[in-house]
Order: structure tokens, then sequence, then C-alpha cells
């Protein structure tokens, strides 16, 4: 059935409704820890340590995918049978766990979900057959038959993620790795690369990282308060601008939307800056390559549409092999909002463009179980009357997020 959405006049904000958002102006906002830091640390320290860091409520799915993943190696290493090792629909615990299964002694069936098991990962494979890894293709994963190896050099194929990458620097001083060579020389979320040797260069020093709370995050925040009519300021709790996260340029990116971010002892501080209203120019087009940073994306573009301005994200060639398939989804569950089009890894999105007045039954909106997705749909809230599917999705990454948005049960279909 289509359903069309509610129109609304640009520069309304939905007041005398009930907020699905459970936020106020100056509120203190608790973030998730950054899953990429502390993944990266729980694998580390489980290698080098033998170290399993305890996990708190507040961090994502993702991280204790790989906390019970690395408690189940424990539990079995040398064991004589194949040991299951499950990790869902946990990509970055998909490769990085078969790179530490392939130099820990025991028998082991790599698997997950059958979304997970399509995405890649065959030039990890074959840069570990390189080190002298037994990897072999299961029905159902992947059988690794853990034991020593040695490589000097490597070089891995990185076209389609840098977690190839960080996958074999995470293992290199087990097996002598002197030297990485990455596929293109600066691959796709690069930054994520450089975190990688930072986080075990921490470990290996006896100085770990400290723990920051998450960037991808907090882009959602710095959206939502520059959208909401309500709410002017937060502060983003344990967030630090001096951070080891790529996506911290949210920040800047921001400030040209008329955020400001000033550090504070207990995090950072976003603030909408003085005579936005009167300063911000409508026809400004917000042009950025997000090839370093390809999970803002879907925030970005959303607040562009809710802005009713010009946005070009270029760099997205490998946005499809996410969670979902977010250049897509975007390009679909947007076009009711603005005028999208999407090509060579490029979404454009003209938010000046909106729709015709609806019939007043809610839109509906697919998450297409990304939590990504939930977060930036969940921005639509300020002007349209939309239903969210699959919202627990969530927790992939950000749980506390439930306790933040509470949007009010449908009733009937």
């Amino acid at each position: 059935m289509c359903v069309k959405a509610v129109f609304l006049p640009p520069d309304f904000m939905r007041h005398g409704t009930v907020s699905p958002f459970l936020v106020s102006d100056g509120d203190s906002v608790l973030l998730n820890s950054s899953k990429s830091l502390l993944i990266r640390e729980l694998i580390a320290r489980f290698l080098y340590c033998r170290e399993l860091v305890p996990v708190r409520s507040s961090d994502s799915e993702d991280v204790r995918v790989v906390h019970r993943s690395l408690s189940v190696v424990r539990d079995a290493a040398g064991s004589q049978d194949a040991v299951t090792v499950d990790v869902g629909d946990c990509g970055a615990a998909f490769r990085f766990l078969m790179a530490l299964l392939a130099v820990t002694e025991g028998e082991w069936l790599l698997t997950g979900t059958t979304h997970l098991l399509q995405r890649p990962v065959t030039p990890l494979v074959t840069a570990l057959r390189t080190a002298g890894a037994a990897i072999t293709p299961a029905p159902n994963g992947w059988h690794i038959t853990g034991r020593p190896l040695h490589a000097e050099t490597l070089t891995v194929d990185c076209a389609l993620s840098s977690q190839f990458a960080s996958a074999l620097l995470l293992i290199g001083p087990k097996i002598g790795l002197k030297e990485l060579k990455t596929l293109p020389a600066t691959p796709p979320s690069a930054p994520y690369i450089e975190m990688t040797r930072r986080v075990l260069d921490g470990v290996l020093s006896g100085t770990p990282l400290r723990r920051e709370a998450d960037w991808s995050t907090a882009a959602f925040w710095y959206a939502f308060v520059r959208l909401s009519p309500d709410v002017d300021s937060l502060l983003l709790r344990d967030l630090r601008l001096d951070s080891q996260q790529g996506d911290f340029v949210i920040s800047q990116i921001f400030s040209e939307l008329w955020v400001s971010s000033k550090q504070k002892d207990e995090g950072v501080f976003i603030e909408k800056m003085p005579n936005l209203n009167q300063n911000f120019n409508r026809d400004f087009n917000l042009s950025l390559n997000l090839k370093s940073n390809p999970d803002l994306a879907p925030v970005l573009a959303v607040t562009a549409a809710m802005l009713g301005v010009q946005c070009t994200l270029t760099g997205l060639e490998n946005l499809n092999l996410k969670e979902s398939r977010r250049l897509d989804v975007l390009a679909q569950e947007l076009a009711p909002f603005a005028n999208v089009s999407v090509e060579d890894g490029t979404l454009q999105i003209d938010g000046r463009k909106m729709p015709s007045k609806g019939s007043g039954t809610p839109m509906n909106v697919h998450t297409h179980g990304d939590h990504r997705m939930v977060m930036a749909f969940s921005l639509l809230f300020f002007k349209y009357d939309v239903h969210l599917s699959d919202i627990e999705c969530v927790r992939k990454s950000y749980p506390e997020f439930e306790n933040y948005f509470k949007p009010a049960p449908r009733i009937g279909k």
C-alpha cells in the first residue's frame, strides 16, 4: 500500500503535538562508548594481555557480541572439537575474530546471520592464507584451524573495507608483521586503520587509550539540536573534541550548519548559534566527501532534507555493503521528503522540493533493520507524521537511544 507523507510547511516544527523525544533544553545526554575503539581494545587486550575487558550496560550490542565471542574462545581454546563462534550481524566481530581465530589454537566455526555471511571478507581470507592460515568455507560460515602464522610483509585489498587491514594489524605482533600494504594506498574509512594502530600501540605499551563516547552516535544529537524547535543545547557526556575517532569531523560539519561545540569537563556542549534563523541561507549547498566517514551519511542526508537545502555527499561507493544497502535505502525512504538521486557513489539531496499535501495518514518509513537508519529517520518526526519500523535494531550501536525516543504506539494498520 502506498501512503503519502503529511505535508507541513518547511519552517513548521510540530508544536502542539506530543514529541517522541524525551529530551529538554540543556539536558545531559548519555552516549554509548565508541564501539570502534572498544572492540579493538577488547581484541588487543585478549591477544596480548590475556584479559577480557568488562563491558557496561550502556555499551552497544556489537561490543557485547565481541565480548561474548571472546568468552567462548577463552573457554574453548585448544579444543579438538570444532567450536562455534557466532557473531550475529556484527561485521567488525566477523573480520577481527577471523584473524584472531586463525592464530588461536583450536578448531573453529566462525558464523553469523545470513546477511553477515554475504558481506565481503574474501580479501582478508586471501591475506591470512598468505601468512599460512588454514581457513576454508563451510556451509554456514568459515572453518578455521588456529595455528602459528608468520608473515613479515602482507598486502591486503581494502577497496571494500578498511576492517581487513585492521584485522591484520591486530594480530600483527603475533605473526611478526613488519609492513602492511593496503590497496588502494588510502582506502575508504582510512582513519579507522590509524585508530587500530593507536589502540594496539596503547595496549602493547601498557597505556590503553581512554574510553570515549561515540562520535558516530553524536552525529544524531548534532542534527537533533539543529532541527529541534524546543532544544537549543545539549551536553554530550564523555565526548572529546580531541578524539581518536575520525567521525569527530561532524562537529566541524555542523559548525557550517550553525551548531557550535565547546569542550567541557563532562563532555562536549553543543548549541545553536545566535541569530541562526536570520543568518541561515536556504540556498546553502552542503557538499562533502565522506569516503573516510561513510557512517555520517544517513544523518546528514536527513538533515539536509529537513532543512530544505541542497546536499551532495560523495565517496559512498561502499555504503551499500553495510547493515543495509544504505545508499539505496536513503534514496528510497527519503524520496517522499526531498528530491533524491544516486549515481556512482554520490548521493544528492535537494530539500527545496517538498512533498504535496498528504491525506493525514502517517507515513511508513522502513529502517531496513539498520541501527543508523533508526536514528537518522527519527529526525523526520520534527516535521512529519511518520511510523518507523524495527526501532529495536538501534541497540546494535546505541541501546540508550530507546530511553530518549518514545514514539506513541501505532493504533491499527
